[in-house]
């Protein structure tokens, strides 16, 4: 099943993602914040000490927290809304939470507002958007760049591996027709055991085997599937 159809099943059994919480919030913290680090200044200092970055980056939230503009919105909803800003400026904004879940195993932005994740074998709606269309273009940007890769209308496909082994694919409009689409294969750092592949229903003992035999004769092995029937794994 392509990624469309997948996608298409997901929203019927759960719905539409829903549209994340804070994002006008988060975008007046950045004005905010920008008072006391300058993006020119905040963009070095995240490139050359990115430690130093974070520390004034949380030291200039802490300040405009103390007015009361943003203290009436309650001390948990505040340091949420700053981890947003954090993720944003050094990981994968509104993704990064899904990235460093262990259980998820793939994520989907199938536009701004539909996000989808493969959690445990199963597609759902991850609970998460972004704050619109533009949010997705930076995040792509800041993904490639580093990377040495692009994307636009002449090139509107990339794949791309990511620094933690993750694979990427991002298309934009005019192929994608609902906005820039987003597909994160996560790297999984856990080998599994043959055991534990027979345990989660991949094969029985007879087909183990037969991969035990064919690694000991030293044969080529040639797996084939579908996207996330564990191909890697094995």
């Amino acid at each position: 099943m392509g990624l469309y159809e997948r996608v298409q099943v997901a929203e019927r059994e759960g719905g539409q993602a829903r549209r994340a919480d804070g994002g006008r919030a988060l975008d007046d913290l950045k004005k905010d914040v920008s008072v006391y680090l300058p993006s020119d200044k905040l963009a070095r200092m995240v490139v050359e000490n990115p430690r130093q970055a974070r520390s004034e980056i949380r030291n200039a939230c802490k300040k405009i927290f103390a007015q009361p503009a943003w203290s009436d919105r309650g001390i948990e909803s505040n340091r949420a809304l700053m981890q947003d800003l954090l993720d944003t400026v050094f990981g994968l904004g509104p993704l990064q939470p899904l990235i460093d879940d262990g259980r998820v195993t793939e994520v989907m932005v199938n536009g701004y507002g539909s996000v989808f994740v493969e959690l445990n074998g199963r597609l759902l709606p991850a609970g998460v958007s972004f704050a619109g269309e533009q949010q997705v273009r930076a995040l792509i940007d800041r993904v490639l760049a580093p990377l040495g890769r692009r994307v636009d209308e002449s090139s509107p496909m990339v794949d791309a591996r990511l620094s933690s082994g993750h694979r990427v694919n991002i298309v934009i409009p005019p192929i994608a027709l609902d906005g820039p689409t987003i597909t994160i294969r996560k790297f999984t750092a856990h080998v599994m055991s043959l055991e534990e592949m027979m345990a989660k229903g991949s094969f029985d003992c007879s087909v183990a085997k037969v991969f035990e035999w064919a690694v000991h004769a030293r044969k080529n092995i040639a797996v084939c599937g579908g996207t996330g029937s564990g191909k890697t794994i094995q």
